[in-house]
């Protein structure tokens, strides 16, 4: 008779030293995806008016620990998770970083509010790719005209081509959705010692304004060189948490209610 029991502690080791290996990833993520939101408590404490206080120091952090995160993975990033709205908490990307300078202009009324992105669930198109479509959206306002929050949006919609763990991005149209006219706006637009008729048409058609343009031509959005320019590797998403990284930098999203 031939015992079994070193094949059994030899099956308990491997077993052990898997579980470990496991809580030593997990617990790595836990900590690269906490330091990652510190920086946005850290950021949005800091947060005036026309400035999004990204230093060079606080740049090579987000990359650092970008990094980490990426080290902690034990796989590449699974995008059954992207569909849904993402608000932007900071990034470290000029391009978008820009946007708040219009806050500094001189008298300048403009006031940012939140930022997102929603992805909608892809599907195969003709060509056997993974597509979907993606919204840009900025929340602003432009006091006294409108709401003193979100009272303006602005939406820029795109198509995504989902790859492994990326996505690339072809933007189409731009334009002005939601406008909430501010009270003094209501006033102006229909005061209440004229007739109200006609004035009261036109706040309508003011409310419910949309805007939109094309940003480029349909058949531009075919071209693999179109879409390079708009390409997003997805770092990491899971339930609540997207971080991604694009030529110009890094973006880190919470995922919000619908």
């Amino acid at each position: 008779h031939t015992s079994n029991r070193p094949c059994m502690r030899l099956h308990s080791t491997v077993e052990a030293a898997t579980n470990v290996d496991e809580e030593t990833t997990t617990d790595a993520l836990a900590a690269a995806k906490k330091a990652l939101d510190d920086v946005a408590g850290e950021i949005l404490a800091k947060r005036e008016r026309g400035k999004f206080p990204i230093t060079g120091s606080i740049a090579s952090k987000v990359k650092e620990l970008t990094q980490k995160l990426k080290d902690a993975k034990d796989t590449s990033s699974s995008l059954t998770k992207l569909p849904g709205l993402w608000r932007l908490e900071y990034t470290t990307a000029p391009d978008v970083l820009s946007i708040f300078t219009v806050e500094q202009l001189p008298f300048s009324p403009i006031q940012i509010g939140k930022i997102y992105q929603r992805y909608g669930t892809p599907s195969l198109n003709d060509n056997g790719e993974l597509q979907g479509s993606v919204e840009n959206i900025v929340k602003l306002a432009v006091p006294p005209i409108t709401e003193d929050k979100d009272g303006l949006t602005f939406v820029v919609n795109a198509r995504y081509f989902q790859g492994k763990d990326d996505v690339s991005i072809a933007f189409e149209t731009a334009g002005v959705e939601k406008l909430r006219v501010s009270a003094l706006t209501e006033f102006l637009v229909a005061p209440p010692i004229l007739p109200r008729l006609d004035s009261l048409r036109a706040l309508a058609r003011l409310s419910g304004a949309s805007i939109r343009v094309p940003l480029v031509a349909p058949s531009s959005i075919a071209t693999s060189a179109f879409r390079a320019a708009g390409k997003l590797d997805i770092t990491y998403v899971d339930d609540d948490t997207l971080v991604a990284e694009a030529l110009s930098g890094f973006f880190f999203f919470r995922r919000e209610a619908e």
